[in-house]
Protein backbone atom coordinates (compact mmCIF):
# COMPACT_ATOMS: atom_id res chain seq x y z
CA UNK A 1 0.00 0.00 0.00
CA UNK A 2 3.04 2.47 0.58
CA UNK A 3 4.24 2.26 -2.63
CA UNK A 4 0.98 2.57 -4.42
CA UNK A 5 1.26 5.84 -1.81
CA UNK A 6 4.80 6.91 -2.85
CA UNK A 7 3.68 6.40 -6.50
CA UNK A 8 0.45 8.40 -6.07
CA UNK A 9 2.26 11.20 -4.87
CA UNK A 10 4.48 11.90 -8.13
CA UNK A 11 1.26 12.37 -9.42
CA UNK A 12 -0.86 14.29 -6.98
CA UNK A 13 0.44 16.32 -3.96
CA UNK A 14 -1.55 14.55 -1.16
CA UNK A 15 -2.89 16.42 2.30
CA UNK A 16 -3.22 14.84 5.58
CA UNK A 17 -6.44 15.27 5.03
CA UNK A 18 -7.03 13.50 2.28
CA UNK A 19 -8.67 9.45 2.77
CA UNK A 20 -6.93 7.51 0.00
CA UNK A 21 -8.58 4.20 -0.76
CA UNK A 22 -6.96 1.99 -3.52
CA UNK A 23 -8.55 -0.84 -5.21
CA UNK A 24 -7.11 -3.37 -7.23
CA UNK A 25 -9.55 -3.70 -10.77
CA UNK A 26 -7.26 -5.27 -13.05
CA UNK A 27 -8.48 -8.35 -14.47
CA UNK A 28 -5.78 -8.66 -17.47
CA UNK A 29 -3.14 -10.98 -18.05
CA UNK A 30 -0.44 -8.52 -18.08
CA UNK A 31 -0.39 -4.97 -16.00
CA UNK A 32 -1.55 -3.83 -12.57
CA UNK A 33 -4.91 -1.44 -12.13
CA UNK A 34 -5.65 0.21 -9.80
CA UNK A 35 -8.91 2.41 -8.90
CA UNK A 36 -7.68 5.69 -6.56
CA UNK A 37 -10.39 7.17 -4.70
CA UNK A 38 -9.29 10.47 -2.93
CA UNK A 39 -11.59 12.11 -0.09
CA UNK A 40 -11.43 15.18 0.97
CA UNK A 41 -13.63 15.56 3.54
CA UNK A 42 -16.80 14.49 1.06
CA UNK A 43 -14.97 15.65 -1.63
CA UNK A 44 -14.37 13.00 -3.91
CA UNK A 45 -12.10 12.51 -6.89
CA UNK A 46 -10.97 9.20 -8.45
CA UNK A 47 -8.23 8.31 -11.18
CA UNK A 48 -7.22 5.30 -12.70
CA UNK A 49 -3.04 4.21 -11.56
CA UNK A 50 -1.88 1.40 -13.73
CA UNK A 51 1.88 0.12 -14.15
CA UNK A 52 3.21 -1.21 -17.13
CA UNK A 53 5.33 -4.38 -17.03
CA UNK A 54 8.23 -3.81 -18.31
CA UNK A 55 8.81 -7.29 -19.37
CA UNK A 56 6.07 -7.28 -22.01
CA UNK A 57 6.35 -3.81 -23.33
CA UNK A 58 10.32 -2.67 -22.93
CA UNK A 59 9.91 1.23 -23.92
CA UNK A 60 7.12 2.38 -22.35
CA UNK A 61 7.98 5.41 -22.76
CA UNK A 62 6.91 4.88 -26.95
CA UNK A 63 4.05 3.57 -26.03
CA UNK A 64 2.41 6.28 -24.18
CA UNK A 65 3.77 8.86 -26.88
CA UNK A 66 1.70 6.65 -29.79
CA UNK A 67 -1.16 6.91 -27.31
CA UNK A 68 -0.69 10.59 -26.80
CA UNK A 69 -0.86 11.13 -30.75
CA UNK A 70 -4.17 8.79 -30.84
CA UNK A 71 -5.74 10.62 -28.15
CA UNK A 72 -5.14 14.13 -29.61
CA UNK A 73 -6.34 12.98 -32.95
CA UNK A 74 -9.82 11.76 -31.61
CA UNK A 75 -10.14 14.83 -29.56
CA UNK A 76 -9.94 16.98 -32.58
CA UNK A 77 -12.32 14.91 -34.45
CA UNK A 78 -15.79 14.36 -34.30
CA UNK A 79 -15.62 11.14 -32.59
CA UNK A 80 -18.43 10.75 -30.16
CA UNK A 81 -16.84 8.92 -27.23
CA UNK A 82 -15.00 10.12 -23.87
CA UNK A 83 -11.21 9.94 -24.48
CA UNK A 84 -9.03 8.50 -21.73
CA UNK A 85 -7.34 11.24 -20.23
CA UNK A 86 -3.58 10.58 -19.42
CA UNK A 87 -2.29 13.06 -16.24
CA UNK A 88 1.14 14.01 -16.31
CA UNK A 89 2.96 13.51 -13.04
CA UNK A 90 4.08 16.68 -10.80
CA UNK A 91 7.16 17.11 -13.05
CA UNK A 92 4.90 16.95 -16.60
CA UNK A 93 6.14 13.82 -17.64
CA UNK A 94 3.46 10.85 -18.69
CA UNK A 95 5.12 8.49 -16.89
CA UNK A 96 6.50 7.96 -13.09
CA UNK A 97 8.98 5.71 -13.16
CA UNK A 98 9.65 3.65 -9.44
CA UNK A 99 12.07 1.92 -7.93
CA UNK A 100 11.84 -1.16 -9.34
CA UNK A 101 12.34 0.35 -13.23
CA UNK A 102 8.40 -0.11 -13.56
CA UNK A 103 6.66 2.64 -15.06
CA UNK A 104 3.17 4.07 -13.67
CA UNK A 105 0.99 5.96 -15.57
CA UNK A 106 -2.73 8.00 -14.13
CA UNK A 107 -5.51 8.25 -16.01
CA UNK A 108 -9.08 10.22 -15.45
CA UNK A 109 -11.39 7.72 -13.87
CA UNK A 110 -14.80 7.61 -16.35
CA UNK A 111 -17.89 7.81 -13.64
CA UNK A 112 -21.38 5.79 -14.36
CA UNK A 113 -19.87 3.19 -16.22
CA UNK A 114 -18.82 0.17 -16.18
CA UNK A 115 -17.28 -3.13 -17.90
CA UNK A 116 -17.52 -7.15 -18.27
CA UNK A 117 -15.19 -9.64 -19.19
CA UNK A 118 -18.08 -11.57 -20.74
CA UNK A 119 -20.99 -10.68 -23.37
CA UNK A 120 -24.15 -10.55 -21.73
CA UNK A 121 -26.72 -10.87 -25.21
CA UNK A 122 -27.05 -10.08 -29.02
CA UNK A 123 -27.04 -6.65 -28.01
CA UNK A 124 -23.87 -6.02 -26.14
CA UNK A 125 -22.06 -7.89 -28.81
CA UNK A 126 -22.99 -5.74 -31.65
CA UNK A 127 -22.53 -2.56 -29.14
CA UNK A 128 -19.39 -3.98 -28.22
CA UNK A 129 -18.09 -4.40 -31.90
CA UNK A 130 -19.77 -1.49 -33.15
CA UNK A 131 -17.89 1.04 -30.85
CA UNK A 132 -14.73 -0.04 -32.09
CA UNK A 133 -15.76 0.16 -35.52
CA UNK A 134 -16.57 4.14 -34.74
CA UNK A 135 -12.91 4.05 -32.95
CA UNK A 136 -11.40 2.22 -36.15
CA UNK A 137 -13.13 4.72 -38.06
CA UNK A 138 -11.81 7.58 -36.96
CA UNK A 139 -8.45 6.83 -37.12
CA UNK A 140 -8.77 6.04 -40.67
CA UNK A 141 -7.47 9.23 -41.03
CA UNK A 142 -4.40 9.35 -38.96
CA UNK A 143 -0.89 7.69 -40.67
CA UNK A 144 -0.01 4.16 -39.41
CA UNK A 145 3.29 5.65 -39.68
CA UNK A 146 3.01 7.81 -36.54
CA UNK A 147 2.37 5.15 -34.70
CA UNK A 148 5.12 3.00 -33.00
CA UNK A 149 4.01 -0.56 -32.42
CA UNK A 150 4.84 -1.12 -27.87
CA UNK A 151 5.49 -4.24 -28.42
CA UNK A 152 7.34 -5.25 -31.72
CA UNK A 153 6.64 -8.36 -34.31
CA UNK A 154 2.96 -8.73 -32.05
CA UNK A 155 1.03 -10.05 -35.10
CA UNK A 156 4.10 -11.36 -36.84
CA UNK A 157 2.16 -15.07 -36.72
CA UNK A 158 5.20 -16.47 -38.41
CA UNK A 159 7.38 -15.38 -35.27
CA UNK A 160 4.50 -16.67 -33.23
CA UNK A 161 5.18 -20.45 -35.14
CA UNK A 162 9.00 -20.28 -34.93
CA UNK A 163 8.64 -19.30 -30.71
CA UNK A 164 5.73 -22.30 -30.48
CA UNK A 165 8.26 -24.84 -31.91
CA UNK A 166 11.45 -23.60 -30.09
CA UNK A 167 9.52 -23.85 -27.01
CA UNK A 168 8.31 -27.59 -28.14
CA UNK A 169 11.98 -27.84 -28.46
CA UNK A 170 13.48 -26.98 -25.16
CA UNK A 171 10.43 -28.09 -22.83
CA UNK A 172 10.18 -30.62 -20.43
CA UNK A 173 9.55 -34.19 -20.98
CA UNK A 174 6.76 -33.81 -18.31
CA UNK A 175 5.15 -30.58 -20.20
CA UNK A 176 5.12 -31.66 -23.35
CA UNK A 177 3.15 -35.04 -21.93
CA UNK A 178 0.68 -33.08 -20.29
CA UNK A 179 -0.26 -31.11 -23.06
CA UNK A 180 0.03 -34.14 -26.18
CA UNK A 181 -3.49 -33.60 -27.10
CA UNK A 182 -2.67 -29.88 -27.63
CA UNK A 183 0.23 -30.06 -29.08
CA UNK A 184 -0.88 -32.76 -31.73
CA UNK A 185 -4.10 -30.66 -32.57
CA UNK A 186 -1.87 -27.44 -33.49
CA UNK A 187 0.52 -29.47 -35.44
CA UNK A 188 -1.83 -31.04 -37.68
CA UNK A 189 -3.07 -27.24 -37.85
CA UNK A 190 -0.05 -25.35 -38.57
CA UNK A 191 -1.06 -25.06 -42.57
CA UNK A 192 -4.41 -22.98 -41.34
CA UNK A 193 -1.69 -19.79 -41.15
CA UNK A 194 -0.15 -20.19 -44.46
CA UNK A 195 -2.20 -17.96 -46.21
CA UNK A 196 -2.57 -15.99 -44.12
CA UNK A 197 0.94 -14.84 -43.32
CA UNK A 198 1.73 -15.21 -46.78
CA UNK A 199 -0.93 -12.07 -47.53
CA UNK A 200 0.93 -10.31 -44.62
CA UNK A 201 4.42 -10.99 -46.23
CA UNK A 202 3.39 -9.64 -49.61
CA UNK A 203 1.54 -6.52 -48.44
CA UNK A 204 -2.16 -7.40 -49.57
CA UNK A 205 -3.68 -6.47 -46.13
CA UNK A 206 -3.93 -2.58 -45.70
CA UNK A 207 -1.67 -1.36 -42.81
CA UNK A 208 -3.91 0.31 -40.42
CA UNK A 209 -3.96 1.74 -36.85
CA UNK A 210 -5.30 -1.35 -34.84
CA UNK A 211 -6.15 -1.11 -31.10
CA UNK A 212 -4.43 -4.64 -30.41
CA UNK A 213 -6.55 -5.81 -27.43
CA UNK A 214 -10.43 -5.43 -28.11
CA UNK A 215 -11.51 -7.66 -25.71
CA UNK A 216 -15.35 -6.80 -24.35
CA UNK A 217 -13.19 -5.61 -20.79
CA UNK A 218 -11.65 -2.91 -23.05
CA UNK A 219 -14.89 -0.72 -23.50
CA UNK A 220 -16.53 1.15 -20.37
CA UNK A 221 -20.35 0.95 -21.03
CA UNK A 222 -22.77 3.35 -19.67
CA UNK A 223 -25.00 2.25 -16.42
CA UNK A 224 -28.19 3.63 -18.13
CA UNK A 225 -28.02 3.40 -21.45
CA UNK A 226 -25.69 0.35 -21.32
CA UNK A 227 -24.15 2.16 -25.02
CA UNK A 228 -19.95 2.45 -25.10
CA UNK A 229 -18.81 5.44 -23.71
CA UNK A 230 -14.96 4.63 -23.49
CA UNK A 231 -12.65 2.38 -25.74
CA UNK A 232 -9.40 2.03 -22.72
CA UNK A 233 -6.27 0.39 -22.64
CA UNK A 234 -4.47 1.83 -25.34
CA UNK A 235 -1.08 0.39 -24.50
CA UNK A 236 -0.89 -2.18 -27.48
CA UNK A 237 -1.92 0.63 -30.41
CA UNK A 238 0.22 -0.56 -33.74
CA UNK A 239 0.46 -0.46 -37.36
CA UNK A 240 -1.08 -3.50 -38.64
CA UNK A 241 -3.72 -5.36 -40.46
CA UNK A 242 -7.36 -4.70 -38.91
CA UNK A 243 -8.41 -8.34 -39.52
CA UNK A 244 -6.01 -9.03 -36.41
CA UNK A 245 -8.71 -7.03 -34.40
CA UNK A 246 -11.75 -8.75 -35.61
CA UNK A 247 -10.25 -11.69 -35.51
CA UNK A 248 -9.66 -10.97 -31.39
CA UNK A 249 -13.18 -10.04 -31.47
CA UNK A 250 -14.49 -12.84 -32.15
CA UNK A 251 -12.17 -15.11 -30.06
CA UNK A 252 -13.74 -12.36 -27.12
CA UNK A 253 -17.08 -11.86 -27.40
CA UNK A 254 -18.16 -15.26 -28.70
CA UNK A 255 -17.06 -17.65 -26.57
CA UNK A 256 -19.25 -18.36 -24.09
CA UNK A 257 -17.77 -19.86 -21.46
CA UNK A 258 -14.41 -18.69 -18.87
CA UNK A 259 -11.18 -18.94 -20.94
CA UNK A 260 -9.92 -21.64 -18.63
CA UNK A 261 -13.38 -23.23 -19.11
CA UNK A 262 -11.96 -26.49 -21.27
CA UNK A 263 -15.64 -28.13 -21.82
CA UNK A 264 -16.27 -28.22 -25.40
CA UNK A 265 -20.05 -27.95 -25.20
CA UNK A 266 -21.98 -25.03 -25.53
CA UNK A 267 -18.87 -22.82 -25.73
CA UNK A 268 -19.65 -20.70 -28.96
CA UNK A 269 -22.66 -18.28 -29.59
CA UNK A 270 -23.35 -17.78 -33.81
CA UNK A 271 -25.61 -15.23 -32.81
CA UNK A 272 -23.18 -13.14 -31.24
CA UNK A 273 -20.46 -13.81 -34.16
CA UNK A 274 -23.18 -12.09 -36.42
CA UNK A 275 -23.39 -9.20 -34.39
CA UNK A 276 -19.94 -8.91 -33.86
CA UNK A 277 -19.51 -9.03 -37.67
CA UNK A 278 -22.30 -6.91 -38.25
CA UNK A 279 -21.47 -4.09 -35.75
CA UNK A 280 -17.53 -4.32 -36.69
CA UNK A 281 -18.84 -3.91 -40.24
CA UNK A 282 -21.25 -0.70 -39.23
CA UNK A 283 -18.31 1.81 -39.74
CA UNK A 284 -15.18 0.60 -41.38
CA UNK A 285 -17.45 -1.13 -44.28
CA UNK A 286 -17.00 1.73 -46.73
CA UNK A 287 -12.97 1.62 -46.15
CA UNK A 288 -11.95 -1.87 -46.13
CA UNK A 289 -10.61 -3.25 -48.98
CA UNK A 290 -12.96 -6.53 -50.97
CA UNK A 291 -10.07 -8.62 -49.44
CA UNK A 292 -10.08 -7.45 -45.98
CA UNK A 293 -14.01 -8.21 -46.11
CA UNK A 294 -13.41 -11.63 -48.05
CA UNK A 295 -10.98 -12.89 -45.10
CA UNK A 296 -13.23 -11.69 -41.69
CA UNK A 297 -14.07 -14.94 -41.29
CA UNK A 298 -11.08 -16.36 -42.05
CA UNK A 299 -10.08 -14.33 -39.41
CA UNK A 300 -11.54 -15.11 -36.54
CA UNK A 301 -10.26 -18.93 -37.13
CA UNK A 302 -6.54 -17.44 -37.22
CA UNK A 303 -6.53 -15.66 -34.55
CA UNK A 304 -7.94 -18.15 -31.57
CA UNK A 305 -5.80 -20.23 -33.15
CA UNK A 306 -2.53 -18.38 -32.92
CA UNK A 307 -4.01 -17.49 -29.14
CA UNK A 308 -4.16 -21.08 -28.75
CA UNK A 309 -0.40 -21.65 -30.05
CA UNK A 310 0.90 -18.61 -27.44
CA UNK A 311 -0.98 -20.21 -24.26
CA UNK A 312 0.91 -23.81 -24.91
CA UNK A 313 4.26 -21.77 -26.17
CA UNK A 314 4.19 -20.17 -21.96
CA UNK A 315 3.32 -23.49 -20.63
CA UNK A 316 5.52 -25.11 -22.11
CA UNK A 317 8.12 -22.54 -21.58
CA UNK A 318 7.39 -22.90 -17.95
CA UNK A 319 4.46 -20.01 -17.70
CA UNK A 320 6.81 -16.88 -17.61
CA UNK A 321 4.39 -14.77 -19.91
CA UNK A 322 0.55 -14.82 -18.92
CA UNK A 323 -0.59 -14.57 -14.82
CA UNK A 324 -1.32 -18.04 -13.57
CA UNK A 325 -3.67 -19.23 -10.73
CA UNK A 326 -2.59 -22.88 -10.88
CA UNK A 327 -0.44 -25.09 -12.42
CA UNK A 328 -1.64 -26.03 -15.94
CA UNK A 329 -3.50 -22.56 -16.49
CA UNK A 330 -2.03 -21.86 -19.76
CA UNK A 331 -2.69 -25.19 -20.77
CA UNK A 332 -6.42 -25.11 -20.07
CA UNK A 333 -6.56 -21.78 -21.71
CA UNK A 334 -5.34 -23.52 -24.69
CA UNK A 335 -7.84 -26.35 -24.75
CA UNK A 336 -10.50 -23.58 -24.12
CA UNK A 337 -9.19 -22.18 -27.64
CA UNK A 338 -9.27 -25.16 -29.56
CA UNK A 339 -12.59 -25.88 -28.43
CA UNK A 340 -13.25 -22.49 -29.81
CA UNK A 341 -11.46 -23.14 -33.18
CA UNK A 342 -13.31 -26.15 -33.70
CA UNK A 343 -16.65 -24.62 -33.77
CA UNK A 344 -15.60 -21.80 -35.58
CA UNK A 345 -14.27 -24.62 -38.38
CA UNK A 346 -18.20 -25.11 -38.89
CA UNK A 347 -19.16 -21.67 -39.53
CA UNK A 348 -20.24 -20.62 -43.16
CA UNK A 349 -20.05 -16.68 -43.89
CA UNK A 350 -22.81 -14.52 -42.13
CA UNK A 351 -23.80 -11.19 -42.51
Amino acid sequence: MQHYIRILQSFIPLKETYNVSIIPINDGHINITLRVVINEQGDYRQFILQRINRSIFHKPELMLHSLNIVNRHLQNSDYPYEVLEIIPNLNQQLFTEDQNGDFWRMTKFISHTYCTTKVRDFSQAYEAAKTFSIFYSKLFTLSPKLIQASIPEFVNFKKRINDYKNALNHATEQRKHKASQALNFINHHLYLLESFIENQQNDYFPERIIHGDPKISNILFDNHTHKGRCVIDLDTLMPATLLYDFGDMVRSYTNLKDEDDTQPEDIFSPAYYEAVKTGFLSNTSDVLTPIEKDNLDYAGQVVVFIQAIRFVTDFLNGDIYYKIKYPNHNLNRTKNQINLLRELFKIKSVC
